[in-house]
């Protein structure tokens, strides 16, 4: 019975593409990581007409049949951001300061929230990068 129930469930979540919403800040101060926010949401409302900007696949670590997938997204965190910057454009800022014969830098880089498809095929993670119509 367990296993039945692990079939239905791998076969419920690798049926159709689940719609996330994706995010990454990081600042860096004196160059050193001294925080950093990625954040992966399921999206509210499934966007009806979209076009697709880019995509990637991968395979991912540490998957077993009972993860959900934005868990395996956020476990392969890594991965996920390889995608991120080779499909959007990254926003970065940097503020330099020369203050009493020392030089202090900050500098944030961070991806805005974008769309994205995820879904599970042949145990890899497919991920295709959205921009709704409407």
């Amino acid at each position: 019975m367990k296993i039945i129930f692990k079939l239905l469930f791998f076969i419920t979540i690798s049926q159709g593409n689940s719609e996330f919403i994706i995010s990454y800040k990081a600042i860096i101060k004196d160059q050193i990581l001294i925080g950093e926010e990625f954040n992966i949401v399921k999206a509210l409302t499934r966007s009806k007409e979209y076009s697709i900007t880019g995509g990637c696949d991968f395979i991912p670590n540490n998957m077993d049949i009972e993860s959900k997938l934005i868990d395996i997204l956020k476990i392969n965190k890594e991965m996920v951001l390889e995608c991120l910057e080779k499909n959007i454009n990254a926003k970065i800022t940097d503020d330099t300061k020369f203050i009493n014969n020392e030089v202090n830098s900050k500098t944030k880089f961070e991806f805005l929230p974008h769309r994205i498809l995820a879904d599970i095929k042949n145990n890899r993670i497919d991920i295709q990068f959205i921009k709704k119509i409407r």
